[in-house]
This record gives C-alpha cells, structure tokens and sequence, in this order.
C-alpha cells in the first residue's frame, strides 16, 4: 500500500495500523524532513505498548562487508554476534519468528545505503513476521538513491508492506517533532528557528542542540520568551564540530578516531577492548561526548551521533594518527574476530599493503564473498594490486571480476595473470563456455588433465566438462560422465556437484521426453540445495519440476510449487525467477479457464520486467500476452504484445513465430494480412507453443477461405504436439483439429477422429465443455445442444469468460447447424464485441442464416 502522509500524521497511522495486524512500513521522502525523528516518535510510543525496541543505522558510505546490517540486527534480536552468510542469516531468523514470544520493534534507519542483497534480505525478514509481532520500520531518502524505481516499484506490488511518502514539513510538523524531542517551545521561537533553517529537520536538531549549548535553552529544555529579543543564527556545522574536536582530550580524540576508522557503531565492552581499558573507564570518557551531541549511546552500542562530525574526523586524522590507532586496535582479540573484508578496510586506511596481503594470501577468492559487494570487493583489491607488480594473488581481483559478470575484463585479468591453478582454469573455463567458445573451454579444461591434487579436482574439472557436452547437446556423451561425476561426489560428500550434476541429468531427461525420470532427479537436486541452504539452486530446481509437472497435466501441483518457488525468491532476491514463476502461473490459470487469476498477476508480472529488464523473459510473456487478449478480443493490445515479442526473438525461430503472430492479429481485425506458406516453413518451431503458433496459423488460412491449408496446419499442429508430449498441448490441438473439421463440412472425418480423440482431464472445465459439445454433435443429441445453450451462451460469453470462448463459438455453431437455432447464432453475433463480428461470421457461416 502506498500513501501520502505528513510527519504528524504518521505516528498515528502506523499505531493505529499495527494494531489492526500490519507489521511492516518505509517512511521515503528527501533527506533531512524528519523521516528518522519521526520514527523515533513511533517508537518511544511501541516501546510504552510493551514492545522490544531495535534500531539500526545503515552506514552512511555504504556497507562496509556483506549482510553488515542485517548482521547486526540479529546480533541484537539474538544477543550474540556473529558474521553470518545470507543463508545463515535466513535460517537462524527463521528459527526466531517460529520461536519468539516478545513484541519487537525493528527499526533500520537509511536503507538507501544498503546493497540490493541487504534489502532483500530485509524484505524477506518482513515478509516472514507477517502476523508475528514483529514489526519492522525503514527509513529510505530518495534523492541520491540511485535504485529507488527499482526498490519502490518492486515492493509497491507487495501488499504486506506500507510505503509511506513523507511530504514536506510545514509548521505544525516542526511544532509536532520539537515537542517529541522533548522541548517546551513557544511557537513563534520554533517558527522562526525553523525559518532560518529553511525546514531541514537535521540543521533544525543542530539549532536546538547550539542554542542549549548557548544557555538560550535552559536545562527544562525550555526558553524564556521574554529574556529574548534576538538570538544569533548558528554557526555552519564544520565550524561548530570543529570548535568541539580542538576540546577534546587525547584520550577521546583516540576514542573517536577509532569509531571513525571503524566505520559502524560498536558495543561498550567492544570499543572498551579496542581503547585497552574497562568499560566503566569508558564510560567516563562517553558521557561528556554523549552531552554535547557527538555520540549517542543507547542499548550498550556507541555511535557518531552525526556522519558529518565523523568524516570530518576522518578527514583531520594525520598519518601517525592513523598508525597508532591501527596499531593499537591490531592489538586486540576484537580486531581479530573481524572478518577478512573488515580488517582489510581498515589496514587500507593506514595503508599497510603488507598486512593486507596477507589476508589475501590466507583467503584466496573467498574473500570477495564477504565484502557488502563485489563492487566494493573490486574497489579494495584494486588498490592493493595497484601498489604490487606481479603478484600470483592477483587472480582473486580476477575473480572478483567474473563475479561481477564482467566476463572480458575477467578473462583479460587472468591471460595476465598467466597461472593455471585449479580455480582459475574453472573461472575461465565457465566463461568461455558462457561465450560459446567450447572448445577452447575444453581445451582449457583437458590441460588439466593428470596434473590435479586430489580426487576433488578431478571431480571438478569432470564436472565443467560434462556441462560443455550439454550445451553441445552431446547428451550420451554428457550422461556417461555425469553419471561418473555424480559417484564421485557422493563418494567425497561435494554437495553442490552432485545437485549440479543431477541438475544436469535431469535436463537431458526433459530434452529427451522422459519427464518421469526427469521429476526424480530435479527432486533429490533439491532436497540436497535445500539441506545444504543453496537457494539459488533451490529456485532452479521448483522452476524445473513445476514445468514437468505443467507438461504432465498436474496443474495443482505446478502451482503449489510454483508459489513455493516465490516464497523462495524472497530468501535469494532472484527477481528473474521470480518473473518467470509468475508468468508460468498466470499461464497455467489461462490453460485451465480461471481467467480472474491469469489476470490477476499480470500487472505484478510487467512491473518486475519492467524493473529487472530481463529481455529472454520479455519475449515469452509478450507472446503469452498476444495470445491471452485475442482470446479477450482485445486485438489492439495484442498486437502490441505481438510485435513486442517480434522485436524481441532471441532468434530466427522466435521473431518469425512474432511476426506471424502480428500479421494473424492484424487480420482478425481489418482482413489485410496474407502470409505466404515460405514464411511459416522457413524456420522449424520448436518449443512449447509450437502447436498453439501452427493452431493460428490454421484459423487463418480458414478465414481466407483456404481450408485446405487450414487442415493442412492443424495437423502440423498436432504431430508438434504429440512431438512434446505434453498432455495439455495434445488435447488443446485435438479439440481445434475436430473444430476444425466441422467448420470445414468434414464430418465423416469429424466423427471417425472423435473416436479417437484423448479426453480432457477433468480439471479442465473449459475443455469438458467442449468435449461435451462434440459428444452431442457425434450423437446427434440436439436436446443436449439446447441445454447447454444458458450456461455456455449467456452466462459466459455475456461475463467475458476467457474459457467460454471456443465453448460459445462450438456451442453457437451446434445450435445453428445440428439443433436448427438461427436465433442463438443471431444472438451471439449481435453481443459480441465489434473486432470479432466479421471472423465469427466467417467461422459460423452466419452469411447463412440470413
């Protein structure tokens, strides 16, 4: 839900909303008109309804190693600390909500800041304390987000979440904010403070906070209206943070030049360890601090209490101030309980390239996983390997490139390089083959061959060659090594490879029909990715099996898997499996004749392409469209899907399969294509709409007149059908070839083939209509026609049903030609919308009944 709220109303709102089971709220707006003191308001008021307050400030220059924040929040919410992957982060927080029994508030403050994997993350946490007691509250400025679209578009669709759009502070929410802080104001006092700081609730804090330091606001936090008759305007901020560092002694100054280095807030006894001295020594050095508005201590965690007064720290900090106090923090268990990204942000500061190296040389390529980013991870690593010549390590900033997908950069880095270690050969391996380049992959991969360490190498590299025979389409060649990698993995207990490998065999299973067999291996791939928490993999493994399931005609059990599989995108942020799920669920309503839900994800489906700019995905789901509002006579819109998806072809095969699509279009509303039999046989269609696309091509030869081409194409479109195997397409196309048949005057063939031909499932209810038409046809039933007419005629069609349109178009033809009903036919026509009147009276011969 989106709204549009002023800072006095908010508070409000989300108590009032929390109570009534909404747990989730991102206050956006530009920086600095209260968004955070806002929150703050709400949750002193959470707190007085019992509820846990946790709070956390996403660093203001970005995350300094990957899930920081994320991090620290479950460092709070568990009372332990700990660097936890992604999946870690997700399973213990998992195991909270089942457990917990507390309220708790969770506040992040600047999740513009934060990388796209922190906010999914995050968005994930919120969509599990659905109905918890957990509640969750971000704060998110929108003038230098360079992702907000994205962000806001993407959470927009989720209903779980209130985005709340701050507008701008007028008075009456300055009056509302200083009162919340604790001030006893006159108004005309805040209103003309709020004047000289032209509404910007952070210099109108820092105006307040001088004027007290000044004495014009007595210790009350009240002023005297009377005692003033002028008041000075306060300094610029640099001036007034300057004047308080020159105060300082060394000892604080030490203290606040580590905080900085550090770059995020600390716990007492952490810093404590840090200073060498005991919390309660700490803590007298905090309080002078903590007074005059440098730093905010809460909840036994120390933090600047401005990121200005904390670059400027940085910035004044002098190289022997640097040294010392990298020296006197290496000196500590805490520092060493940093992970590997962390210490080397630091030791950068006082560039001790050395130490650095060493941490490098220690790590290998793992490292770059446990930066914020990869982005962040290339940043460092290149200004290390800038101050080196020549250093073997240097493919760890290589590897950071192929994990960014800058594959050319990465395989120039490496050719540099010039070693043949083991993950270097594997990285450039899989980028060759993500070229195309398979035999120079191979190559690549066979000098390896007899020079591995171990067992596990040697099952690596085998691994990364039997996915270049895949792609080759080598399938037995493939299926023999595979099946020699699948061993060797479960003998040395390689979990990832073995779910990679029946991954891979799976998808020769599915290439070669045997969905059965294909079933059985994409499950044990994901009870494996599920039991080692390799959700990336997860995603691809429901996205395989629901489309076995799909094509094997069990439609409750692709859905169920298929909602399983979005529930699982929420852990990954995998917005391009996510989109596919969608389109894939939207498309299996349209199968089965529940229109309301195939449309129903249609907006959410065109707002995540539109956001992730996937263009594979483009492809399928404009063509889906094309189809879908045909079927809804909306021909306008589908010719544009129809010729989005023409542009959109990722080869011959697909823009030509578009194009024809738009011609067919084009002539179901104005008569003027004429495709020519050379267009459709240029190319050979291949992949599951291939019969559908061969069905239109059918119906547009018969509106030409032209039946014998049109029979001619039903059955192209039948033997492609059967070529799938794939129970949906073979009695979509049965049912059009007999339509087909009847609307041809082949009835002799009609009633010999509709012996014959498969019987719909029963869940299809637009098909067992159908199916029920053609019995009363083949029996001549005519009081079975006429019974069938209110249900199929007039409550379908007039409600615009997507199943009742072959239904109705069956029916009314029936009722016309084999029950002698002229009127029905009449009917229809005169309701049906005006793009379709010409093509139906072509298909009914309504030219007849006149």
């Amino acid at each position: 839900m989106e709204k549009a709220l002023t800072i006095k109303e908010i508070p409000d709102f989300i108590i009032s909303t929390i109570q009534k089971g909404s747990s989730s709220y991102i206050l956006v707006g530009d920086s600095f008109i209260g968004k955070k003191e806002t929150v703050d308001a709400v949750l002193k008021s959470l707190e007085r309804m019992d509820y846990q307050v946790i709070s956390e400030m996403a660093p203001p220059m970005g995350e300094l190693y990957r899930n920081q924040t994320v991090n620290s929040i479950m460092d709070k919410i568990t009372g332990t600390q700990e660097n936890r992957g992604k999946d870690e982060v997700i399973r213990e927080y998992d195991e909270f909500v089942r457990n917990n029994k507390k309220k708790i508030a969770v506040a992040i403050y600047g999740m513009e800041k934060l990388t796209i994997e922190s906010k999914n993350i995050l968005l994930y946490m919120c969509r599990a304390s659905r109905g918890r007691g957990i509640v969750f509250i971000g704060t998110y400025s929108v003038d230098e987000a360079e992702d907000y679209d994205r962000f806001i578009n993407f959470i927009a669709s989720e209903d779980y979440i209130n985005i709340l759009k701050v507008e701008k502070p007028g008075l009456d929410d300055i009056m509302f904010l200083t009162k919340k802080m604790g001030y006893k104001l006159p108004e005309n006092f805040v209103k003309e403070i709020a004047r000289i700081t032209n509404f910007n609730v952070d210099n109108f804090r820092y105006a307040l906070r001088y004027y007290r330091d000044l004495g014009l606001i007595n210790d009350k936090n009240e002023i005297n209206e009377v005692s003033f008759r002028y008041f000075p305007v306060p300094p610029t901020t640099e001036i007034y943070y300057d004047r308080m560092l020159k105060s300082l002694t060394a000892t604080q100054k030490t203290m606040m030049q580590i905080m900085a280095m550090i770059g995020r807030e600390l716990k007492l006894e952490d810093l404590a360890s840090l200073m060498g001295i005991s919390k309660s020594s700490l803590l007298e050095i905090i309080k002078p601090l903590e007074a005059s508005g440098m730093i905010r201590f809460a909840a036994g965690m120390v933090r600047y209490d401005s990121e200005k007064l904390k670059q400027l720290v940085a910035r004044s900090m002098s190289e022997s101030d640097r040294e010392y106090a990298i020296e006197k923090m290496m000196e500590t268990d805490f520092f060493k309980t940093l992970n590997e990204a962390q210490r080397i942000h630091i030791l950068r500061q006082g560039d001790r390239i050395e130490d650095i190296m060493k941490i490098i040389e220690a790590s290998g390529e793992r490292i770059v996983d446990l930066y914020s980013s990869v982005d962040e991870a290339i940043e460092d690593l290149e200004y290390v390997f800038g101050k080196i010549d020549h250093s073997p390590s240097r493919y760890v900033l290589c590897h950071a490139y192929y994990r960014k997908g800058d594959l050319e950069r990465a395989l120039e880095c490496y050719e540099e390089v010039g070693s043949d270690s083991l993950p270097i050969v594997l990285d450039m391996s899989s980028i060759l083959i993500a070229r195309g380049e398979y035999d120079k992959a191979d190559m690549l991969l066979n000098s390896m061959s007899g020079r591995s360490r171990d067992e596990k190498e040697d099952v690596a590299i085998k691994y990364k060659r039997s996915s270049i025979l895949y792609r080759r389409g080598k399938y037995d060649e493939a299926r023999d090594l595979l099946n020699t990698v699948l061993s060797m993995s479960r003998k040395l207990g390689i979990k990832e490879i073995e779910a990679g490998a029946l991954n891979l065999l799976g998808g020769i299973d599915m290439a070669e029909y045997r969905y059965s067999d294909a079933l059985k291996k994409y499950g044990d791939a994901l009870e494996i990715n599920r039991a080692i928490g390799n959700y990336g993999e997860i995603a691809r493994n429901l996205n395989n099996i629901s489309l076995i399931d799909v094509y094997t005609g069990k439609y409750d059990q692709a859905i169920s898997t298929l909602k399983e599989l979005i529930e699982h995108t929420y852990t990954t942020g995998d917005l391009i499996s996510r989109l596919y799920a969608i389109y894939n669920l939207s498309e299996i309503y349209y199968v089965i004749g529940h229109q309301e839900y195939a449309e129903g994800y249609i907006p959410l489906m065109l707002r995540i392409l539109d956001v992730t700019g996937e263009k594979r995905a483009a492809y399928h789901i404009h063509r889906f469209l094309a189809l879908y509002y045909t079927g809804l006579l909306d021909f306008k819109l589908a010719r544009k899907y129809a010729e989005m998806a023409a542009e959109e072809g990722a080869n011959d095969e697909q823009s030509s399969m578009g194009s024809i699509f738009t011609q067919i279009i084009s002539g179901l509303v104005d008569g003027s294509s004429k495709i020519a039999d050379e267009d459709i046989e240029k190319n050979v269609y291949r992949d599951d709409y291939a019969s559908i696309f061969y069905i239109a091509v059918s119906y547009h030869f018969f509106l030409r007149g032209d039946n014998d081409r049109a029979i001619r194409y039903m059955e192209k479109a039948e033997q492609a059908a059967y070529h799938m195997n794939i129970p949906y397409e073979i009695i979509n196309t049965a049912f059009h070839r007999a339509l087909m048949f009847i609307f041809t005057d082949n009835m002799e063939i009609f009633r010999e083939y509709f012996t014959r031909m498969p019987k719909p499932p029963t869940n299809l209810e637009y098909y067992d209509e159908c199916y029920s038409i053609f019995d009363n046809i083949y029996r001549g039933n005519k009081d079975g026609l006429i019974s069938s007419r209110y249900r199929i005629i007039e409550e379908d069609h007039l409600n615009g049903s997507l199943k009742a349109i072959l239904p109705m178009l069956l029916n009314a033809f029936a009722l016309y030609k084999f029950a002698g009903r002229d009127e029905d036919l009449r009917h229809i026509i005169s309701v049906t919308p005006e793009p379709f009147v010409e093509p139906l009276k072509k298909l009914t011969h309504y030219s007849q009944t006149q």
